[in-house]
């Protein structure tokens, strides 16, 4: 016996019934009502020889791309309404023994290699089941140097194209194992390949938009902390001290603090203008992949929203300018004064990365 490590509450099963259209596992217990496991075929795939493999990774099942309705029930509705099988792609794994920090499974285009996602998993012992969204890799949202709008969509990237991919099951201390996944287009919706196409390219653009934003906010947070303490550290100084400074003395302090209201300044400008810019983008991305309250769309951006989005890419751009003219003139002025006190200079942190432009080649079946 094998755990399956799912949420399968401890209770009688007095019936068991394998759904002949999904493949879905279906338990009646006794007194908690029904349970369903979606997909089995890692079950039933699971022979003698692969459970003394230290890793298996199962075939996956086509997942499909398709948009959610959005519905928001009266009390009744939700008290009754049963969960939904997971969106997106059911990645289900063996372990022949723990593997204590647990594992990653890396969704590759299998064309280049390159890394589109990566997803982390359970350690333990057994069965073990990850859902890949579809989507690619969200930008980090560390609440701590950045605050999200009102009913922002959190940290989730755009979905990827239709096609075939490449999941690879890592983290362990030797073995591993990989299987293609097949990502297909929502059959109720055909569109032409140049629609599809059109629709990930705009929404490619416009999460490149979250993470510039997001990236840029964090920048100038680091970089208005760390000017902060270089010149209190300054005025700490034996001869900062007010009674004892000369007239240079004081011009470089009053100098010093001048230049450190220009990066607070700069870097409270770009929360807001992020804070405003990220509505007008919420509202763009909410009518592609939706939002709290609103239906997505697979339609390819028409006129208007294209012009909506070269508007909110110029925002963007005028949003970090101050920044960078921060970055390019007032630190370098200020670590001038710190450097002629001793005190080390302000170091300019490296502004994050997000998505790449280039569009992955998976393969189109």
């Amino acid at each position: 016996w094998s755990r399956l490590n799912n949420n399968l509450p401890r209770a009688p099963v007095d019936d068991l019934e394998v759904h002949p259209r999904d493949n879905d596992l279906v338990a009646g217990t006794h007194g908690r009502g029904i349970w369903i496991l979606d997909n089995v075929s890692a079950l039933s795939g699971l022979s003698e020889e692969a459970s003394r493999e230290p890793a298996v990774l199962f075939p996956v099942v086509p997942a499909t791309l398709f948009q959610y309705n959005v519905d928001v029930p009266s009390q009744g509705q939700g008290i009754l309404r049963a969960s939904n099988p997971p969106f997106g792609a059911v990645l289900d794994y063996w372990l022949g023994e723990e593997v204590e920090r647990g594992v990653r499974i890396r969704i590759e285009d299998p064309v280049d290699g390159s890394v589109l996602r990566v997803l982390e998993g359970s350690g333990t012992a057994g069965f073990n089941r990850v859902i890949w969204d579809l989507r690619h890799q969200p930008v980090p949202h560390d609440t701590t140097v950045f605050d999200p709008p009102a009913l922002d969509v959190g940290p989730r990237g755009p979905l990827v194209m239709p096609g075939t991919y490449r999941a690879r099951l890592t983290g362990l201390q030797q073995g591993g194992d990989d299987t293609e996944v097949e990502v297909r287009w929502d059959p109720m919706m055909p569109l032409p390949d140049s629609e599809i196409r059109a629709r990930y390219d705009f929404t490619m653009a416009l999460y490149a938009l979250q993470q510039v934003g997001y990236h840029a906010q964090v920048q100038a947070g680091q970089i208005a902390d760390a000017a902060q303490e270089a010149v209190d550290s300054l005025k700490a100084l034996p001869d900062s001290k007010a009674d004892t400074l000369g007239e240079a003395d004081t011009t470089q302090v009053a100098l010093a603090d001048s230049l450190l209201g220009e990066i607070r300044v700069a870097a409270s400008e770009v929360r807001r203008r992020n804070r405003d810019l990220r509505g007008w983008w919420r509202g763009l991305i909410g009518e592609f992949d939706g939002g709290p309250s609103t239906i997505g769309s697979l339609t390819g951006p028409n006129d208007s929203q294209r012009e909506r989005l070269s508007w909110t890419e110029e925002a963007f751009a005028d949003g970090v300018a101050d920044l960078d003219e921060v970055v390019g003139q007032v630190i370098p002025a200020l670590n001038g004064i710190l450097a002629g006190k001793g005190i080390s200079a302000v170091e300019i942190p490296e502004r994050g990365s997000g998505l790449s432009p280039r569009s992955p080649r998976a393969s189109r079946r």
